[in-house]
C-alpha cells in the first residue's frame, strides 16, 4: 500500500505523524510506500524518526526532516524536491535513487542503486559497506560539511567529492570506475579537509580528472594510489602539499607508460598512453611552407629534413607539446615577411631537437648520442612570436635577423656555435626576450650584433641566464666596416657563469659606431683559473652604462680599454685574480658608488688589486666606491701607473680625479698599501685612507708618491695605516720617493695624516678619531671627542669643484646629518651616503659552514650583520672575531703579508655578508666558540666548532 500526503489536519497540519493527514488515514508503515505531492496543503515536517517502504516525493513539494531521520527499504524518487533539516534519509534496501539533493544520506546495506538523476549530498554521506551506483550518465556529488565514506565503492558514475569545507575520505575504493571526461573532482580547499588512501583499481585512459587545489597548508598531503591496469605517473602515488593535486589525461607532458611519448600527445595522436608498444607514428617534413600551416600533437613528432623555409605568404604555427626533431642539417627558416609562431606553455613546451635525441619521441630513426651541430637551427627573419620553447643540439640555437618578434620562455641548450644572436644588418631591429635559459653554447650565450651599418634600437633582455657559454656568455658588438649602432639597448636581470671567454664583453669595430647599451641587476661569475675579465668593454666607441651587477672571479671584475668609456656605478667587484678594475683606455670612464673588494694576488709582481689604471683619458673619474680587502705586490687599494696631467692652476685642474673613495684595509708586499701613484699629476680629494698595510719598512702603507708624480691633494685623510716598522714612523702612511726624482704633494688646504709625512709642508697630523665604519668623532653627535677632520677644510659655496655638489647630500657624522650643517665647512675624508647603521644583536648570524671539521684542517664562519628587523646592512663594516674554548682556532698565516699579528677582522664580501677562515690544531676532541662584533656591537649569535 501506498500513503498519499494530504495535510492540513487542525491537530497538526505539517505533522508527519498525525494519522489525518495521511489518505488512507493512518500513519505510514515502514512496509508502505509514502507519495508527497506539491499540490498537498501544508508539507510535511518530521516529529519524530520514521520509516516506508519507498519514498515518492514530486518535483516542487517540501519534506523537513527536522533532526529525525527518515528510513526507506525501497527506492527513493524525489527529483526536483526539496529536503531540508540536519537529518538523514537512510537506505536499507536498494532500487533507483532519483533525487537533486540531500542534506544527508545514510547508506546501511550492500544495495546495488541506480543513480537515475544527479545527486547532491550536502550534508553527511555514511555507507557502512559498499554503494555501487550503475549510471555513468548521473553524477554523485559530495558537497558536504562533514563526510565520512570509509568502504565506500563507486562503479561508473561521475563523482565530486568534496566542496572545500570540513571534508574526510578515508581509504575509499573505486572499483571497476570508468567514467568519461571530467567525471570525477576531488575538491580539497580547506585546511581542514583530508583525503587519505583514495585507491583507483581501474583507472579510464581518456577524459580530465582533477584533484583540485590541495593547498591545505597543514603538511597532510593527498595520497592517492593509481592501482591495476591504468597507472598514471607511472603507478607511483601523487602527493602534494600546496598548489593543487591533478590527475590529468589530455593536458601536460605527463608520461604513463614511460615510452617518451607524453600523454597528451598519444591521446591526440589515438595512441594508447598506457601502453608502451602503442605511439603515434609522426609526419615527414620535406617541402618549403608557403601557405598557412599547424603542427599539432596529432600530427607529431615532425620530422624535418633538409632546409625548410617559410616564405611569402606562408605561416607556421606549432602547437603546445609538439615535438620536433630535425636530421643532420637540417633547418627552420621563416624568412622576411612570413611569420613562425612556437605556441609552447609553461606544461607543454614546443620541443626543437635532434633526431638523434631518444629522450623524447624515442621512437624516431636517430642514435640515441645527440650531439651539438646536430642539426644547423631556427632563422627567424620574418614575423611572429617564440613562447615556450625549447631548442637542442643545433649549430646555432636561434637566429633573430632584421625581426622584432617577441621571444618568451625560451632554453636553447648544447649548441656548437651560439644560443641565440639577435642581428641586424641594416634594418633597424626591436626584439624583446624575456626569461632566456641558454646553457652549453659553444660560442656566445647571447649575441647582439649589429652588421655592416646595421641598426639594433630599444632592443630589451629581461632575465636571461647563461651557463657555460664556450665564448662570452654574452656580447654586444659590432662587425663589419660600415657604420653600426646599438642603442637604448637593455639587459636587465641576468645571470652569466663559468664562460669559456669573458662573461661579458662589448665592443665596436670602428670609431664611427655608436654603442650605448645598459646592463643592470645582473651576476658574473667566472670558472676558477679565468685568465680574462668578467666584464670586458673595448673598442673605439662603446659607452655602456652598467649598474648593479656582481663580478666575480676572472683576471678583472671590470676591463676597461682601448679607447672605451662608460659609467658603472653601484656594482660589485670581487674576488678577481689580478684587478677588481683594470683601466687601460684613452676615454674617461666615470666608476661611482661600486663595491671592490677581496681581489689581487701576490707574488707575480703584480699591481693595482681593487684599481689598476694603466692609462685613463682627461675626466676620468673615481668616486665615492668603497675598496677594501684587496690585494697586490704594489698599490693593494689603487695603482696609477698614468694619473694624466695638470692641466690647470687650482682645484678641477686635472685628468684624473680620485675622489671621496673609502680605500681601507688592502694591502701590498711592497709600497703602497692603499694607493700607489706612479706617474703623472692626479687629484686625491676627501679620500679616506686608512688601516692599509705595505710589508715592508716605510713603505707607504697608506699612500705611495713616485718619483716625478705631482699629487694634487685636497681635504684626505691617510691615517693609522702600517707597514714593517715597530710603532708609528714616517712613511707607515704616506711614503714621497725621493730615490728616483722628486715626488710631491700639493697640498690645497691640507690633509690629515697620522705619521707626520706631510707636517713639514702644511699638512694636519694627529689621529682622526674613527667612530666604526670610519665614520668621524663628532661632540655634536653626543660623543666625546671631535675629530681635527671635522670642519678642516674650507667652506663649500667656495669651492670650484664638480663633485663637491654631491657632498651637500653626503655625511662623516654617525647621525647622518649633511655636511652642510653650519659652518659651511666640509670635513676632511670620506663621506658616507647614509647614517651609521644600527646592528641588530638578536637578528645577525653567525654560521660555521663545517662545524665539525677534521684536525689540522678549516672551516669557514660565515657572518650577516642584519638590522633589527633582519634586514643586510651591507658592505664596508668592521666585523671581529674572537675564539674562546681551546683558542685552538686560528686564521692562516700570512693574511696580514707577514707583517705584525695576524688578523681575525673578517672579510668584507661585499654583498652584505663577511667571512673568516679559521684553522684547526692537530689536536682532536678540541671545541671552540667564535664570537663576532659588528661596528663594535657584539652579536647574539656564537658558532661552535668541534673537532
Amino acid at each position: 500500500m501506498t500513503k498519499v500526503w494530504v495535510g492540513g489536519d487542525a491537530a497538526g497540519a505539517s505533522n508527519w505523524s498525525n494519522a489525518n493527514n495521511w489518505s488512507p488515514v493512518g500513519i505510514p508503515l515502514g512496509s508502505e510506500g509514502v507519495m508527497i505531492p506539491v499540490a498537498a496543503t501544508n508539507q510535511p515536517t518530521l516529529s519524530a524518526s520514521v520509516a516506508c517502504a519507498a519514498l515518492y516525493i514530486e518535483s516542487g513539494a517540501t519534506l523537513s526532516l527536522g533532526s529525525f531521520n527518515l528510513s526507506d527499504s525501497g527506492a527513493l524518487s524525489l527529483a526536483g524536491a526539496t529536503v531540508t533539516g540536519t537529518g538523514a534519509v537512510i537506505l536499507t534496501g536498494s532500487g533507483d535513487i532519483k533525487a537533486t539533493a540531500l542534506p544527508n544520506l545514510d547508506l546501511q546495506t550492500n544495495g546495488t542503486y541506480n543513480l537515475a538523476s544527479s545527486l547532491n549530498i550536502t550534508g553527511t554521506l555514511t555507507s557502512g559497506s559498499s554503494f555501487v551506483p550503475t549510471l555513468s550518465s548521473a553524477a554523485l556529488t559530495l558537497a558536504a560539511t562533514s563526510v565520512d565514506v570509509s568502504g565506500l565503492t563507486l562503479n561508473n558514475t561521475a563523482l565530486t567529492l568534496g566542496n572545500g569545507a570540513l571534508t574526510t575520505f578515508d581509504y575509499v575504493t573505486f572499483a571497476g570506475f570508468a567514467p568519461t571526461a571530467t567525471q570525477l573532482t576531488l575538491n580539497r580547499t580547506s585546511a581542514a579537509s583530508v583525503f587519505n588512501g583514495l585507491t583507483f583499481a581501474n583507472f579510464p585512459t581518456t577524459g580530465s580528472y582533477i584533484l583540485a587545489n590541495d593547498g591545505d597548508g597543514a603538511g597532510t598531503p593527498c595520497l592517492v594510489t593509481i592501482a591495476g591496469g591504468a597507472m598514471p605517473q607511472n603507478g607511483a602515488s601523487k602527493v602534494t602539499t600546496s598548489g593543487g593535486f591533478q590527475v590529468v589525461w589530455g593536458l601536460g607532458t605527463e608520461d604513463s607508460d614511460s615510452d617518451t611519448y607524453s600523454d597528451a600527445h598519444e591521446l591526440a595522436a589515438g595512441s594508447d598512453p598506457l601502453l608502451l608498444t602503442s605511439f603515434p607514428t609522426g609526419t615527414a617534413v620535406t617541402a618549403p611552407i608557403a601557405a598557412p600551416t599547424t603542427w599539432n600533437l596529432a600530427g607529431g613528432p615532425y620530422l624535418v629534413t633538409g632546409a625548410i623555409s617559410i616564405s611569402g605568404a606562408g605561416s607556421l604555427s606549432v602547437d603546445p607539446g609538439v615535438v620536433v626533431k630535425f636530421g643532420a642539417g637540417a633547418s627552420l627558416v621563416a624568412a622576411s615577411g612570413a611569420t613562425l609562431n612556437l605556441n609552447g606553455t609553461a606544461t607543454a613546451p614546443v620541443v626543437l631537437t635532434s633526431v638523434n635525441d631518444t629522450t623524447i619521441n624515442a621512437t624516431t630513426a636517430g642514435s640515441g648520442t645527440p650531439v651539438a651541430g646536430d642539426w644547423s637551427g631556427v632563422t627567424l627573419a620574418g614575423l611572429g612570436s617564440l613562447s615556450n620553447a625549447e631548442i637542442r643540439y643545433a649549430a646555432n640555437g636561434l637566429t633573430i635577423t632584421n625581426a622584432s618578434p617577441s621571444v618568451t620562455s625560451i632554453k636553447v641548450s648544447d649548441s656548437s656555435g651560439y644560443g641565440i644572436q639577435v642581428a641586424s644588418t641594416g634594418t633597424p631591429t626591436a626584439p624583446t626576450l624575456s626569461q632566456i635559459d641558454i646553457s652549453n653554447a659553444g660560442a656566445q650565450g647571447l649575441w647582439l650584433n649589429a652588421q655592416s651599418g646595421g641598426t639594433l634600437v630599444g632592443t630589451t633582455v629581461t632575465g636571461v641566464t647563461i651557463t657555460n657559454a664556450g665564448a662570452q656568455g654574452i656580447a654586444i658588438d659590432t662587425t663589419g666596416t660600415a657604420l653600426g649602432s646599438i642603442n637604448s639597448v637593455s639587459i636587465t636581470n641576468f645571470t652569466v657563469t663559468g664562460s669559456g671567454a669573458e662573461g661579458v664583453k662589448i665592443a665596436s669595430a670602428g670609431g664611427a659606431d655608436t654603442i650605448t647599451p645598459s646592463l643592470s641587476n645582473g651576476s658574473i661569475v667566472m670558472a676558477g683559473g679565468s685568465t680574462v675579465p668578467a666584464l670586458l668593454v673595448t673598442g673605439t666607441a662603446p659607452h655602456p652604462t652598467v649598474t648593479s651587477v656582481v663580478c666575480t672571479g676572472g683576471s678583472a671584475g671590470l676591463q676597461v680599454d682601448t679607447a672605451a668609456v662608460g659609467i658603472y656605478l653601484h656594482n660589485l667587484l670581487r674576488q678577481a685574480s689580478l684587478t677588481g678594475v683594470l683601466l687601460n683606455t684613452t676615454g674617461a670612464p666615470t666608476l661611482s658608488t661600486n663595491t671592490i673588494v677581496l681581489n689581487g694576488s701576490i707574488g707575480t709582481g703584480t699591481s693595482g688589486g681593487g684599481i689598476k689604471i694603466a692609462a685613463s683619458g682627461p675626466g676620468t673619474s673615481i668616486k665615492h666606491n668603497l675598496i677594501r680587502n684587496n690585494m697586490a705586490d704594489l698599490g693593494g687599494g689603487i695603482y696609477v701607473a698614468n694619473g694624466g696631467t695638470w692641466t690647470g692652476v687650482g682645484v678641477g685642474g686635472h685628468d684624473l680625479s680620485i675622489d671621496d673613495n673609502l680605500i681601507v684595509e688592502n694591502g701590498a708586499t711592497g709600497y703602497g698599501g692603499g694607493v700607489f701613484l706612479a706617474a703623472g699629476n692626479p687629484q686625491l680629494s676627501h679620500n679616506t685612507i686608512s688601516s692599509n698595510l705595505s710589508g715592508i719598512a716605510a713603505g707607504g702603507g697608506g699612500l705611495y708618491i713616485g718619483g716625478g708624480v705631482v699629487a694634487h691633494m685636497l681635504e684626505d685623510i691617510v691615517a693609522l695605516n702600517t707597514d714593517s716598522q715597530v710603532g708609528t714612523q714616517v712613511g707607515d702612511d704616506i711614503l714621497i720617493e725621493t730615490l728616483f726624482g722628486v715626488g710631491t704633494a700639493s697640498l690645497l688646504n691640507g690633509s690629515l695624516e697620522s705619521d707626520g709625512s706631510l707636517a713639514a709642508s702644511g699638512g694636519l697630523s694627529g689621529n682622526p678619531l674613527f667612530t666604526a665604519n670610519w665614520y668621524l668623532g663628532n661632540t655634536a653627535t653626543g660623543q666625546g671627542s671631535n675629530s681635527p677632520a671635522v670642519n678642516a677644510g674650507q667652506a663649500m659655496s667656495a669651492i670650484n669643484y664638480p663633485y663637491f655638489a654631491e657632498l651637500v647630500h653626503f655625511t662623516t657624522r654617525i647621525d647622518g646629518v649633511d655636511d652642510t650643517s653650519l659652518p659651511d665647512v666640509t670635513d676632511f675624508g670620506y663621506h658616507h651616503q647614509a647614517a651609521a647603521p644600527t646592528v641588530g644583536a638578536a637578528t645577525s648570524t653567525v654560521v660555521a659552514l663545517d662545524p665539525a671539521p677534521a684536525p689540522s684542517g678549516s672551516t669557514t664562519i660565515v657572518i650577516s650583520p642584519r638590522d633589527n628587523i633582519g634586514n643586510l646592512l651591507g658592505a664596508g663594516l668592521q666585523v671581529v672575531a674572537s675564539v674562546t674554548g681551546s683558542a685552538s682556532l686560528t686564521p692562516p698565516l700570512g693574511t696580514n703579508f707577514g707583517v705584525g699579528a695576524t688578523s681575525m677582522q673578517a672579510a668584507d664580501l661585499g654583498d652584505g655578508t663577511y667571512a673568516i677562515t679559521l684553522l684547526t690544531s692537530a689536536t682532536t676532541g678540541s671545541s671552540d666558540t667564535v664570537s663576532v662584533s659588528v661596528n663594535g656591537v657584539a652579536l647574539s649569535a656564537t658558532a661552535t666548532v668541534s673537532w
